[in-house]
């Protein structure tokens, strides 16, 4: 057994040495000019350029592997690569049978140009736009197709390379010791790369991509990030100017190699400067978070979250289509307003914010953007579930902003939906559509209001221009319900129609004996006429229901034209009524009592005109159909309807002539249901009569008709007795 064991370890250890011998035979055998020549050629292949180098040494020991020294690569206009030294390792195997598989290829502190081709004038731009996954794809399949054929199952290395990238001849950006690691294989490759730059202290990033499809993923992460170099060329012209010290920056990409990129990124830097001027302002701790997607027609970013500190400024996206260049971008506020106007004080003119005092709440919207062309664009603002509020100079209550929308494209300002608050009164629905030219004018607007007059008049009334003209009203109360039905037509003087509603309105004046109330009905406003309809109104014990119309403003051409309505009248309104007119005591009429007009209009000329109704709570009824002016008194018809008779009288007063007739009879206990303390008047007058009297000269009257009067007692008209049997 132990002879058995002795010969076969013999046998093996005879047949390893005889295949060393035969590889030493085999490596003697080889062709070395021959191995180098493909070396060279495997070489220009993979670049797919004019490759020179100095040396190109190729040793067996300790391992096959091949050595270029002062390697000079050249693609005219794309690219250059100078190297001391470039090595490449190679499999023994294939090198047994004369052929050469390179393991590895390593290229030791090379300087590379890498030189972008500019695009030219406009006129040679390609009519379509680039599509990146075809791009890459486009690329990316060669690359592959190289790789595949020169240099599978291989790992690629670059070493301290200096890197500048340039188009036209300018450098763009230069990269510091760079290195780079790629690991072929035969389904896919990986890579890792590390460098330093102008713009950054450290860029890392690994890839993978699948050879089937071109699938794969890559991870990016920059330190020390400095954006100002793209920044300041952007802003040169701007007033504004933005300073981001440092930051960094984390993306992962990912593709399935036919639709689309989409990725995953995330930036934070711990200052960004804002300067207008010698103003700055300083945001701290800002962060960024989102994804983005790249397809072949456009390219998309989501914005999860824009943060300052702990709290969380906005939300977005931007969508942007290649071939028309157009874009789309919305952007979700959430700012706090106090923290919001502190910002914005450190760079924007004292002056220019002097109407603000302070803020409060928190400020919800959604911006919008829209761009097609410079005549096709779009920007609007919606405001939602917002209770911000702003404290403005001089008035004594908060501004609250509630919701809203306003948008604006070229020639256009639209605004909708605006609601909020000032004080205690509150404004909804407002609207308007502004048109831009050379001069602004107003297509449309509408809008709601309530106004709180308990906590408005007060502060109308200290205003300077208006303190003299409202000091006879020492307060108004209630509420008024505004509607802005419409407007439209130049700023300045705009037609529009506006509908008030009273709600328990009360005004205290002092040329009244009371409170003047009204509530209920509508006043419509517009620039020419002012239209009352079932506005019910209210002094002291006096209540009615107006309607009418006033028109004109102006005091010379002032008209009016007004109806009143289930009026009813009251001891206390009829003894103020008496005292205003200076009227004998014997007159005051008795109360209650019920009026209507079915006409009292006031015209050019101070002309009045009246049609109106008493009716006392005895049954008597009183109606009056008058004109008046400065010139002549014309009363059509005072008629007095009395169940026990008619009587109408009619006078005309021109100067100081006077014509008149009386028809019909005329109790005299007639006056006991009129008056409030009737005097102790008998008979009866009856019949139809005309007469003219010259006040002048009123001895000298003509009458003509018939008048019958029977036991009528005149000592409580004229004064003394006077009985006409």
């Amino acid at each position: 057994m132990r002879k058995l064991l002795r010969w076969t370890l013999v046998g093996a250890i005879g047949l390893v040495a005889l295949a060393c011998i035969a590889v030493v035979v085999a490596i003697a055998a080889l062709d070395m000019p021959k191995v180098k020549a493909e070396l060279a050629q495997r070489l220009s292949h993979a670049v797919d350029g004019v490759v020179a180098w100095e040396t190109l040494d190729l040793k067996l020991f300790p391992a096959p592997h091949g050595a270029v020294g002062k390697l000079q690569v050249e693609i005219p206009g794309r690219f250059e690569l100078r190297a001391d030294r470039l090595e490449a390792s190679l499999n023994l195997m294939p090198l047994l049978h004369g052929q050469v598989q390179v393991a590895s290829f390593a290229a030791l502190k090379p300087q590379i140009l890498v030189e972008i081709p500019s695009s030219g004038p406009a006129s040679q731009k390609p009519a379509t736009a680039l599509d990146p996954v075809a791009a890459y794809r486009s690329a990316a399949g060669d690359a592959i197709r190289i790789l595949r054929k020169y240099v599978p199952d291989t790992v690629l290395e670059v070493r301290d390379a200096q890197v500048e990238i340039r188009s036209a001849s300018t450098t763009l950006h230069r990269l510091r010791d760079l290195s780079r690691r790629a690991q072929t294989r035969g389904k896919d490759m990986e890579a890792k790369l590390e460098t330093a730059g102008e713009h950054w202290t450290r860029l890392r990033a690994a890839a993978r991509i699948e050879y089937a499809d071109l699938s794969g993923s890559a991870e990016l992460e920059l330190e020390g990030l400095k954006p100002q170099a793209w920044i300041e060329p952007a802003l040169t012209k701007a007033p504004l100017h933005i300073r981001v010290p440092a930051t960094g920056l984390r993306v992962q990409l990912r593709t399935d190699g036919k639709t689309s990129f989409e990725g995953d990124f995330e930036s934070s830097t711990p200052l960004i400067e804002l300067a207008q001027a010698e103003r700055k302002l300083e945001l701290p701790d800002v962060m960024l978070k989102g994804t983005a997607r790249i397809g072949p027609r456009d390219a998309s970013v989501a914005v999860a979250e824009l943060r300052m500190g702990r709290d969380k400024l906005a939300e977005g996206k931007l969508d942007y289509a290649y071939a028309s260049g157009a874009a789309n971008a919305e952007v979700d506020l959430d700012l706090d307003l106090p923290r919001t106007l502190a910002l914005v004080r450190q760079i924007v003119p004292a002056a220019d914010l002097a109407m603000i005092e302070s803020a409060s709440g928190r400020l919800r919207a959604q911006l919008k953007g829209e761009w097609a062309s410079q005549e096709r664009w779009a920007g609007s603002l919606q405001v939602r579930h917002s209770d911000a509020a702003v404290h403005i100079r001089h008035l004594p209550w908060p501004v609250g902003l509630q919701g809203g929308h306003a948008a604006v494209s070229p020639g256009a300002v639209r605004i909708s939906g605006l609601r909020g608050t000032v004080g205690d009164s509150s404004f909804s629905d407002l609207g308007a559509h502004l048109a831009l030219g050379k001069e602004v004018r107003i297509a449309s607007a509408s809008g709601k209001a309530v106004l709180a007059l308990d906590q408005l008049y007060p502060w109308v009334k200290q205003q300077e221009k208006l303190a003299s003209g409202l000091k006879q009203i020492p307060a108004i109360s209630g509420k008024i319900e505004a509607n802005l039905v419409q407007a439209s037509g130049r700023l300045a003087s705009p037609d529009y129609e506006l509908r008030l509603e009273p709600r328990q309105l009360k005004v205290q004046a002092e040329f009244l004996p009371g409170p003047l109330g009204a509530n209920g009905g509508a006043v419509r406003v517009t620039p020419s006429a002012l239209k009352v309809d079932g506005l019910a109104v209210s002094l002291l014990d006096a209540r009615t229901t107006i309607a009418g119309t006033v028109s004109d403003f102006t005091a010379e051409r002032l008209r009016a034209e007004i109806a009143l309505s289930d009026g009813t009248a009251g001891a206390q309104i009829l003894h103020w009524g008496m005292q205003l007119a200076a009227t004998p005591p014997k007159l005051e009429l008795r109360s209650p009592l019920s009026f209507a007009a079915k006409r009292l209009a006031w015209g050019p000329g101070k002309a009045l005109q009246l049609d109106a109704a008493l009716r006392f709570g005895t049954g008597v009824g009183v109606n009056a159909d008058l004109s008046w002016t400065p010139e002549l008194l014309d009363l059509r018809r005072l008629e007095v309807d009395d169940p026990r008779g008619k009587g109408t009288l009619a006078l005309r007063l021109k100067g100081r002539a006077l014509q008149g007739r009386f028809t019909g009879s005329a109790q005299g206990g007639v006056l006991d249901a009129i008056l409030k303390e009737p005097p102790r008047m008998t008979g009866t007058l009856r019949g139809d009569m005309q007469f003219e009297l010259d006040l002048d000269q009123p001895k000298q009257w003509v009458a003509e008709g018939r008048l019958e009067a029977q036991s009528v007692d005149l000592a409580w008209l004229i004064g003394r007795p006077l009985v006409v049997e």
